[in-house]
């Protein structure tokens, strides 16, 4: 595999952040879908 070419690899807290922001996206589409199907949204 071609590990020398994933940036986040050579930062410090590159794969934790990586992680936030996913997670954070995970978040905000589930609080979307929960939201439209009790119409609040």
């Amino acid at each position: 595999m071609n590990f020398e070419n994933m940036p986040e690899l050579h930062w410090k807290f590159g794969y934790f952040i990586i992680l936030g922001i996913m997670a954070t996206i995970a978040i905000a589409i589930t609080m979307i879908i929960i939201f439209k199907k009790k119409k609040w949204f």
